[in-house]
């Protein structure tokens, strides 16, 4: 591919414009026929995060930020917008909005894909069995990085599930929404690649999944017609561009850069890093159903025969970079972290960082994870946590090799891209600690040039995607960094990343929302307690609670007073025990205290003070004769239960208390014989 700024005769050849819409900005690029970029342009926007573990567009950000650095390519370029032969985009994916059918207007904002809100319900799948069924059907694991659980999540917001079912909502991830804005609403599509990441898409039989729509309570039609990535998929209205133009080529943003990698022979594998960093390797026809928990997806579809593709996802690498700048203040651009690296020599002097901000991708999934520095000595200054912080992406980069590997997608080398590999540093230390050559393409920005050739492809520029990558020279990297690290260096990295690593899953997971201990962090206190009850002979007691009636709450008086009923319960709970017990929330309305040294009569006084008192309270946006209830079943634990079945009969004794008329307090007086069984 030639440079930007390289003049060709005008009325000889025909023009592309390709979209690349992300995470943190949105670009354009117009391309000749050959691939040579006439001009770009780039439009930054903000993303929004309303909660610990929340991340937000907003929608028209995205369109105009988008139509702006499109318009502004096209004139750099020079090109009239006639001579525009077609439009290739090239789009975030996961990201999840919905929209007025008849209007066009967004309801609220796009969730994007880093945003963890549906974690519980996750786990509520999980607990339910669906994760084997879930992958089966999508190739996707359960994990709030997909679209279905956002989706079901904004309908039920407001009055849009009934409009939904009345056909007054439209769903789409980002390219659907670009398509319907730049077509005025006559097209409702989207594409193969971007449809597989919503998790209610059936990847063998390429069509919407009738199960899921009906687990996930999500109508059908709300949802777009799925296209190949390749063929005319909309007409842009002559409004935006001053003239018409045929949009020929669709692909989610990673799929994008493995086209634009022409990584199109099972094996060929491309490592993206921007926000995240997404390895995806081409599997062919062959559908790869990994037992290392990475990714099956559809690397690209055409004439209707999809690709399949592995593909592990690590939600924060440039971002960590970002944070580093913006919030650490440790940097003042991106650049210097390459000097950086270099001053100190790569070492820092044992220190790690774990950039779990969103949580961990591939392969742990544990959206709960949060950051982690250690190793922390009096000689830790700014370079090492920086230089840390640069291997970490590296790290989990070999992370996701390794998971390949298992699955049997050995990689013999790397094909690497994305606005973190103009550090030479990086891409060398990639290559030493993967033990891989890795090859950095001439443009980087590999995703818009993806969407570019899928657009050449589909306008007929070209009968394949194999002779327009030949065309545009896609096959000859700028540069190959080739390993030299030994062994046994890669071996003590790895040991102490992958301890880091541990001890970052191993911190007590808090709810964002109550600050209390959520599920996990409960199960492994409650754990620990029960074996020490266990050794010392002494009781505890477990209060199982649900707040009356909460669904009422939440639908009656919306969802900003539920949050403040279940900020309100927290603080009478924690006000009612003493500093060493547990409270937690450990899903929806359901909240568990854990009472260290209590028999059974000692923990009914708790709960009956913490049952009256709440009744009293007062909570903005309820009226004063509106008194919230709770109803609590308690059990004492008994020598040598485990704690799933001590849990079992407090839930039981709850679940009396609910029979009774709620608003009251139960006690499981005998554990029941066959649940005992060995410590946890």
């Amino acid at each position: 591919m030639s440079n930007e700024g390289e003049s060709t005769d005008e009325s000889a050849v025909s023009y592309l414009l390709a979209i690349d819409q992300g995470t943190s900005s949105s670009r354009a690029i117009v391309f000749d026929a050959e691939g040579r970029v006439a001009a770009s342009a780039q439009r930054p926007f903000d993303q929004v995060f309303p909660q610990d573990g929340w991340v937000e567009q907003d929608p028209e950000a995205l369109w105009q930020s988008t139509l702006a650095a499109a318009r502004e390519a096209i004139a750099a370029s020079g090109v009239a917008a006639s001579s525009v032969a077609a439009i290739g985009i090239a789009n975030q994916r996961e990201t999840t909005l919905v929209w007025d059918a008849a209007t066009g207007e967004v309801a609220g904002n796009a969730i994007v894909w880093q945003d963890r809100r549906t974690a519980e319900r996750c786990e509520r799948a999980r607990g339910e069995g669906m994760e084997p069924e879930l992958v089966d059907i999508t190739g996707l694991l359960i994990d709030p990085y997909f679209s279905s659980t956002k989706l079901e999540w904004l309908l039920a917001q407001d009055d849009l599930a009934r409009r939904a079912r009345a056909g007054e909502i439209r769903f789409g991830t980002v390219d659907s929404f670009l398509i319907w804005r730049l077509t005025k609403g006559a097209r409702h599509v989207t594409d193969a690649t971007n449809a597989s990441r919503t998790q209610l898409f059936d990847i063998g039989r390429q069509v919407w999944s009738e199960r899921l729509l009906d687990y996930f309570d999500v109508p059908v039609s709300v949802l777009p017609e799925v296209q190949d990535c390749v063929g005319e998929l909309g007409i842009a209205d002559a409004q935006w561009f001053g003239a018409a133009i045929p949009i020929c080529g669709v692909a989610g943003d990673q799929q994008a850069a493995l086209i634009g990698q022409a990584c199109f022979a099972p094996g060929l594998t491309k490592s993206t890093y921007g926000t995240g960093c997404f390895l995806i390797a081409n599997t062919g026809r062959e559908r790869v159903r990994s037992r290392a928990r990475l990714l099956t997806t559809v690397g690209y579809r055409i004439a209707g025969d999809p690709c399949y593709a592995v593909e592990g996802s690590i939600f924060n690498a440039g971002v960590a970079i970002k944070w580093l700048r913006d919030k650490a203040g440790l940097i003042e651009t991106a650049a210097e972290t390459e000097a950086v690296a270099r001053r100190i020599g790569g070492d820092t002097g044992g220190v790690y960082v774990v950039p779990a901000f969103t949580g961990l991708g591939a392969p742990h999934w544990r959206p709960d994870a949060r950051g982690l520095v250690t190793g922390l000595t009096l000689d830790t200054g700014a370079d090492e946590i920086v230089t840390a912080t640069l291997k970490s992406v590296a790290f989990q980069t070999a992370d996701l090799l390794a998971a390949a590997d298992a699955d049997g997608v050995p990689v013999k080398a790397l094909r690497v891209d994305g606005g973190m590999v103009a550090n030479d540093w990086f891409c060398q230390f990639l290559a030493d600690v993967t033990d891989l050559e890795v090859a950095r393409p001439d443009n980087a920005e590999t995703t818009v040039v993806g969407a570019g050739l899928l657009a050449a492809v589909g306008a007929g520029m070209y009968a394949d995607l194999e002779s327009a990558a030949a065309s545009w020279q896609l096959d000859r990297p700028d540069r190959t960094f080739t390993p030299h690290a030994t062994r046994a260096a890669r071996s003590a990295w790895l040991g102490g990343w992958h301890a880091a690593v541990q001890r970052a899953l191993s911190v007590p997971a808090l709810d964002p929302l109550t600050g209390l201990l959520d599920r996990r962090g409960f199960m492994s206190e409650a754990g620990r307690r029960l074996q020490l009850a266990d050794r010392r002979d002494g009781p505890l007691a477990l209060l199982y609670i649900d707040l009356d009636r909460f669904k009422q709450i939440n639908d009656g008086f919306g969802h900003a007073v539920g949050d403040a009923v279940l900020h309100a319960f927290a603080r009478v709970a924690l006000e009612g025990v003493r500093d060493d017990d547990v409270v937690a929330r450990i899903g929806g309305e359901e909240f568990v205290i854990l009472l260290d040294a209590t028999p059974l009569e000692g923990a009914k006084r708790v709960a009956e003070r913490i049952r009256t008192e709440f009744r009293r309270v007062a909570v903005d946006g309820l009226p004063d004769d509106f008194a919230v209830t709770l109803s609590v079943g308690i059990a004492a634990s008994v020598h040598g239960e485990n704690l799933e079945a001590f849990m079992a009969r407090a839930d039981a004794a709850l679940y009396e208390a609910k029979a009774a008329g709620r608003d009251c307090v139960r006690v499981h007086q005998e554990p029941a014989s066959h649940n005992i069984g060995p410590g946890p």
